[in-house]
């Protein structure tokens, strides 16, 4: 499948995410722009973007989340983030536990 045809096809059927859509088409239909992506770097685009729609959707699916004010939702913002630096803390930690009985 041409190139052209995968973003005409991502601007019809990816419309909520169309890079990750784009490249998931990229990846079956034309492996050989896919192989030139790859060696660029750009297939992690593909993992990320699929991440960052995941913690998106943490937010989307609650409704009491958008009735906050921009108050609370700074409170909230400040909270998750808290969260998620106490939980990168903790990955590291078990991370750095594994290579020290690794080395034992």
């Amino acid at each position: 499948m041409p190139f052209e045809l995968i973003l005409r096809a991502a601007s019809v059927m990816g419309r909520k995410d169309p890079i990750t859509f784009i490249m998931q088409l990229t990846r079956a239909y034309n492996p050989d722009t896919w192989k030139t992506l790859e060696i660029l770097g750009v297939g992690k685009l593909v993992v990320q973007g699929a991440r960052e729609r995941e913690f998106a959707n943490l937010y989307r699916a609650r409704d009491a989340g958008r009735k906050l004010s921009d108050e609370e939702f700074a409170q909230v913002l400040a909270f998750v983030n808290a969260a998620f630096e106490m939980a990168l803390d903790f990955i590291g930690e078990q991370k750095r536990a594994r290579a020290s009985k690794g080395a034992a």
